[in-house]
């Protein structure tokens, strides 16, 4: 079975020289999910015990060999961190005042308490201010069109 992978692998990273368009690779697991690996031209794959080590890239990446289903190539680059919550402004405190700028038409904001009690909500577009002072908790978390921020109102 070590071998099979071993193939797998080398096939693929071999691949990655003579396949331009492509940007990463997806390991598809047993269990449903994949994990997206973004080609680099430093890339190799390596098998430690039971497991497929691939490192130069983006990240070091371990997968348990016994969890591999199969391997596919892909034009799209692995989204990063930055893409989470690209579709709204980052907010703007000053004071206990929470400012979003540029909100689209119909944008949800809720504000929750740690307890997960809802303290507001709102349906607003453009710009859109809350006084954090209003709420008696030391941190709530802000929700905005399924984008959550954690604030601490009082120190």
């Amino acid at each position: 079975m070590k071998h099979f992978y071993t193939v797998i692998a080398t096939a693929a990273i071999s691949l990655c020289a003579y396949a331009e368009a492509y940007r990463s690779v997806d390991v598809n697991l047993l269990d449903g999910s994949s994990v997206k690996i973004n080609l680099a031209d430093n890339l190799s794959a390596t098998f430690e015990a039971d497991s497929l080590l691939v490192t130069g890239g983006d990240k070091d990446v371990k997968i348990a060999c016994g969890d591999i289903k199969s391997f596919a190539f892909s034009t799209e680059k692995a989204a990063g961190i930055d893409q989470i919550g690209s579709d709204i402004t980052a907010p703007v405190l000053t004071g206990s005042n929470l400012t979003f700028n540029n909100l689209p038409e119909g944008s949800v904001v809720d504000v929750y308490n740690m307890a997960g009690l809802q303290l507001m909500h709102q349906v607003v577009s453009g710009t859109f201010s809350v006084d954090l002072a209003d709420f008696s908790a030391p941190v709530v978390i802000v929700k905005v069109n399924n984008v959550a921020f954690k604030i601490a109102t009082k120190g």
